[in-house]
């Protein structure tokens, strides 16, 4: 048995559907206690289609933005190289201070 606030769920998935509230109440800003309370009776299906339509709302402003990116690789490779190429000089840089403070320069 898990008690998620005042609901106690029984049976032989209860992890997965203390996990499955646990997500719902992350994607709606609210308590898990307060999202299984709002599911009624409708069980562990209810809680499934729930968990569905929520994560699927949260995650579409991420998938538009994808779609957005997809259409222009060319510039997510140059963003990449962009970024690869300040992290290789600030790996550098840190790397000759890790050196110095060793007295590893040769």
């Amino acid at each position: 048995m898990v008690r998620v606030g005042k609901v106690l769920l029984v049976a032989a998935a209860t992890e997965l559907c203390a996990a499955a509230a646990h997500l719902l109440a992350l994607c709606l800003g609210r308590s898990p206690a307060d999202v299984v309370a709002g599911l009624g009776s409708g069980g562990a299906a209810a809680l499934k289609d729930t968990v569905t339509m929520a994560v699927n709302e949260t995650l579409a402003p991420v998938r538009a933005r994808r779609a957005e990116y997809a259409r222009d690789l060319g510039h997510v490779r140059r963003v990449l190289r962009d970024g690869n190429e300040r992290a290789e000089a600030i790996a550098a840089a840190t790397l000759d201070e890790v050196r110095a403070a060793m007295g590893m320069r040769y």
